[in-house]
């Protein structure tokens, strides 16, 4: 893990929950572990940096997702 991926794990869980919300535009599923916030807070980063997933990979999740595989 890279060291500011690395650093998420030591913030305590009200810093978590404001990145969450800032990376999200809303609050975590009621129940998340600090490990789902970090987690999800990384992916969101990794994303931002790396353009994150194709228009066609997030149709062929969707279409799974809902059942029209």
């Amino acid at each position: 893990m890279s060291a500011p991926f690395a650093s998420l794990k030591d913030l305590p869980r009200p810093e978590l929950l404001t990145l969450w919300h800032r990376h999200y535009r809303s609050a975590p599923f009621k129940g998340a572990r600090n490990t789902t916030l970090i987690r999800g807070i990384s992916y969101s980063e990794q994303a931002k940096l790396h353009g994150g997933l194709k228009a066609s990979t997030k149709r062929k999740l969707l279409k799974i997702a809902i059942g029209l595989n």
